[in-house]
């Protein structure tokens, strides 16, 4: 329940602690089982807070006193990826959909898969969960529960089955 940062210079790694402190907390700073964390374009690291359904923004030069919300609450984030725009593309574990929230971290809004409803149809999702981005811009998912891997257009919400069948092994 923390998020350290571990820079990779030199040939000794020392790590300081961005966010938590190790123990289960709703306060500022603490975390409930982070999934993922990104840098934003200014310099801030974003985390996936998913036992809180939240994002949070920490300065990793301050430490975890630095931590803040960011923006309305997602349900169960899992992965999180930053947009060339600045936006954060999050996917939602417990809500099945894939959110974009603005980097003003004023609004968030579902751009893919229908809230609440798990589906194995292309385009839906049971339990997103890794994301990342394409040379393309698009959206590369991982389909946790669906055991499949999208590939999900920025553009137009389309998405291809690109690995995986559908059933777990194969």
């Amino acid at each position: 329940n923390k998020v350290d940062r571990c820079p990779v210079a030199g040939s000794t790694l020392t790590c300081e602690v961005v966010a938590g402190d190790g123990t289960r907390g709703t306060g500022t700073g603490q975390l409930n089982k982070p999934s993922d964390a990104v840098m934003d374009k200014d310099g801030w690291v974003v985390i996936a807070d998913t036992g809180n359904s939240r994002l949070v923004r920490c300065n990793p030069s301050a430490g975890p006193s630095s931590c803040d919300v960011f923006g309305p609450s997602v349900p169960g984030p899992g992965g999180i990826v930053v947009e060339e725009s600045g936006d954060f593309v999050v996917s939602s574990s417990t809500s099945h959909t894939i959110h974009r929230c603005k980097a003003a971290g004023d609004t968030c809004s579902v751009i893919l898969g229908t809230t609440g409803t798990s589906s194995d149809a292309v385009g839906q999702f049971n339990g997103p969960y890794g994301i990342t981005l394409a040379a393309d811009g698009s959206f590369i998912i991982a389909d946790l529960e669906n055991h499949r891997v999208q590939k999900c257009s920025a553009s137009d919400s389309t998405c291809t089955v690109v690995a995986g069948s559908g059933t777990q092994g194969s």
